[in-house]
């Protein structure tokens, strides 16, 4: 039992220590970028819940305008 505490602990404390360090450098790059004119980069708004349409692009390589619901379902004319 102590060899999994051990274990939990060792674990946890190595999670602690990489999100510090990971907090630190990003602190350190951001305000490198500060001092030389850089901003934070631009957010682009999704279309799709959970950024669906940007996983599309990637997917399929295309960009420009979308219409995912255009593609993947066909056109159903009612007849009159």
């Amino acid at each position: 039992m102590a060899y999994v505490v051990r274990l939990a602990l060792i674990a946890v404390a190595a999670i602690v220590f990489f999100q510090v360090r990971n907090w630190l450098r990003w602190r350190a790059l951001k305000k490198w970028g500060e001092q030389h004119g850089c901003g934070d980069a631009p957010e682009l708004e999704n279309k799709l819940p959970g950024g669906l349409d940007r996983w599309y692009i990637i997917f399929t390589g295309m960009k420009g305008k979308i219409e995912i619901v255009q593609e993947t379902v066909p056109e159903v004319r009612l007849a009159t």
